[in-house]
């Protein structure tokens, strides 16, 4: 090997310019990667990580390679997953953020320094108390979470919350998160209510987490009024904090909420707004059901911008892999193309990837046509043509009604589609 070539292996092999660890700094990016920071030895290092659209590792390590922490963030769950450590020696750590496996979508990563100070007396049962949350957190990585587990994990957080008041607006934070997938709402509103009582003053990523998890609650216990008035305020509270997704998150909740009061104008500026920042950042979820809510609205106008929102919906929906989204931006496009007399159209997406096949009967008088064999269908008739969607699974005859008259041995022909 040459002079020049080992040289070159020798450069790549230093790490990139490291910077000061400091309290508020972000260090944020997508796919896998590698940062550099100096920490003097003997700091007290608390760090949050956030991951969207789909799961990661980060790991902090020495600059001889020793594992000093490591955490796996649940995705898109802002504000739960933590870790602290107390550094036994000074010079270059490395953060390295490491995907799990391909992923449907690439991570979008967000790692902020919440503390960095020498360390005092008292920190090291700190670091201690933070690994049990980070342990009780785990259990939501299972879907649906096993109930038992769940009970078992809020019972300790609880109890780090009793014992630890620096750490208590982290950890109820978590027993927020851990009430909310019970579900327990309104114990996971006081979870968040008294997070946000004690969250200082000038934290502006707490308060924005936090207002988002009670905006979500709120939602799921139907006072929706309380809901808007929560994503109003985490909106200038995410702004202040740099962080994307909860800008994003903030904005959309804001949408979904004036949509429901009827609010149009108001709803799509805010869903526009929750729309260009996901997008900008590569934030799928939050794009994506912004998208069908644009659909929703502008469709009902008309707007042919509708559609193209839908569609976009679908493909962030199907990159996730999320098949509950995924039916709700198919069943949005299915209602536009219905509204507009597209009965075709309509049945095309109502199909689409839903395990359904789609056939089309004639039939020779008029009214409803109903499958009766034990089949779930969706009828969308036009004229004398009926589109009707069976299970997959079903082949041969059926038998149905046409205009209150049972009729046995109707065949069914067509392509499924």
């Amino acid at each position: 090997m040459g002079v020049f070539a080992r040289a070159f292996l020798l450069l790549l092999a230093v790490p990139a310019q490291a910077e000061s660890l400091t309290q508020g700094q972000i260090i944020a990016g997508s796919g896998a990667a590698r940062h550099f920071v100096e920490i003097p030895r003997g700091t007290y290092v608390v760090l949050t990580a956030d991951v969207f659209n789909s799961s990661a590792t980060i790991s902090i390590k020495e600059a001889q390679g020793a594992e000093v922490a490591t955490l796996t963030p649940l995705t898109d769950l802002a504000g739960t997953s933590f870790v602290e450590f107390i550094t036994m020696a000074g010079g270059t750590y490395e953060i390295a953020v490491t995907p799990a496996g391909s992923g449907p979508a690439s991570v979008v990563y967000e790692v902020r320094v919440e503390e960095a100070r020498a360390a005092k007396s008292g920190d090291d049962a700190r670091v201690i108390a933070a690994k049990r949350v980070g342990n009780a957190l785990t259990v939501l990585q299972q879907d649906p979470p096993d109930a038992k587990r769940l009970a078992e994990a809020l019972r300790l957080v609880v109890g780090v919350c009793a014992n630890d008041n620096e750490r208590n607006v982290h950890a109820r934070t978590v027993a927020g998160a851990l009430e909310t997938a019970a579900p327990h709402f309104k114990e996971a509103e006081a979870q968040f209510r008294n997070a946000l009582e004690q969250a200082a003053p000038g934290d502006s990523y707490r308060q924005a987490v936090l207002l988002n998890h009670l905006a979500l609650v709120l939602s799921k216990l139907g006072r929706f009024p309380e809901t808007l008035d929560a994503a109003t305020r985490a909106v200038p509270a995410a702004d202040k904090s740099g962080s994307p997704y909860l800008q994003a998150t903030a904005r959309s909740y804001v949408c979904a909420m004036l949509m429901q009061a009827g609010r149009m104008s108001q709803a799509i500026a805010s869903c526009r707004e929750a729309a260009a920042i996901a997008g900008e950042k590569q934030i799928l979820a939050i794009g994506a059901e912004t998208h069908v809510r644009l659909a929703q609205m502008l469709g009902l106008d008309g707007d042919p911008e509708a559609d193209s929102y839908g569609r976009r919906a679908v493909e962030a929906f199907r990159t996730l892999k999320n098949s509950q989204g995924l039916a709700y931006a198919l069943t949005t496009l299915s209602d536009l193309c219905y509204r507009r007399g597209d009965p075709q159209c309509a049945l095309n997406y109502a199909s689409a990837d839903s395990g359904f096949a789609s056939y089309r009967i004639t039939v020779r008088s008029g009214g409803e046509v109903v499958a009766t064999a034990g089949a779930k269908a969706q009828i969308i008739q036009r004229r004398r043509v009926v589109s009707l969607v069976i299970p997959v699974a079903f082949s041969g005859r059926q038998v149905f009604e046409c205009a209150g008259q049972r009729n046995r041995g109707g065949s069914i022909s067509g392509d499924s589609g």
